[in-house]
C-alpha cells in the first residue's frame, strides 16, 4: 500500500509546500537507494574476498565464513571485527598446533578491514551519495559518537539528505536572488556625469 501511504503523507503537507515535499521525498528515496546499493556492493566484496582467501589457504567452511563476513559487513566499523573472530577461531581449531594459519587469518582480516573502512567504503559510499570520502569518514565518527551503532549506519545518508535540504532551501534561493540582482543591475543604465 505504498502509494496510498505516500498520498496520505503528502496530504498532511500544506498545498503551497507539497511540490517541495514531493521533491524532497524523491531525493531522500534516491539517496537511501544509493546507500543500500553501496552497502550491498561492500557486503558482496567482503564475502568474495574472504571466500577467495579462505579457499586459497584451504580453510574448511570457507563458504559459510564468507557468507557470515558478507552479512556482518553491513554493520559499520564493527561488522568486520565480528566476522573476523569466528574466522580466526576456525583457523585456530583447524591449525593442529601451528599458529601460522591463525596469524595469517588475523592479518588478512585486519588488512581487509583497514582497507575497506579507510579507502573502499568512503570512496564507494561517497561516490554513490555525492559526498567527499573525508566527509563520509567524519560523519561516521560523529554518528558513532552521538548515536552509537545506529548513528554510524545512518550517518552517510543523513549527511546526504542534509546536503540536499541545504541546497534546496539555502543555496538555490540564494543563487536565484544573486542572478536576479545581477540582471537588475545590468538593466540599469550607468549614470552619466556631465
Amino acid at each position: 500500500d505504498y502509494r496510498s501511504l505516500w498520498r496520505e503523507f503528502y496530504g498532511l503537507v500544506p498545498r503551497s509546500r507539497r511540490h517541495d515535499a514531493i521533491r524532497i521525498g524523491r531525493d531522500v528515496g534516491e539517496i537511501l537507494q544509493s546507500y543500500v546499493i553501496g552497502q550491498i556492493i561492500l557486503c558482496a566484496l567482503a564475502g568474495i574476498l574472504t571466500w577467495v582467501f579462505l579457499t586459497i589457504i584451504g580453510m574448511p567452511y570457507a563458504v559459510v565464513l564468507a557468507l557470515f563476513a558478507a552479512i556482518t559487513r553491513a554493520i559499520p566499523v564493527i561488522g568486520p571485527v565480528v566476522s573476523g573472530i569466528p574466522i580466526v577461531l576456525v583457523g585456530l581449531l583447524n591449525s593442529h598446533g601451528s599458529y601460522a594459519v591463525p596469524i595469517e587469518l588475523l592479518i588478512f582480516v585486519t588488512v581487509m578491514h583497514f582497507v575497506e573502512s579507510k579507502f573502499i567504503m568512503p570512496q564507494l559510499i561517497g561516490e554513490r551519495l555525492h559526498l567527499h570520502p573525508a566527509v563520509v569518514i567524519i560523519v561516521l565518527l560523529i554518528g558513532a559518537e552521538f548515536f552509537g551503532l545506529i548513528g554510524m549506519f545512518l550517518a552517510a545518508p543523513v549527511a546526504a539528505i542534509i546536503r540536499e535540504l541545504i541546497r534546496l532551501y539555502y543555496i538555490t534561493p540564494r543563487n536565484r536572488a544573486c542572478r536576479a540582482a545581477k540582471k537588475a543591475q545590468e538593466r540599469e543604465e550607468p549614470l552619466v556625469v556631465a
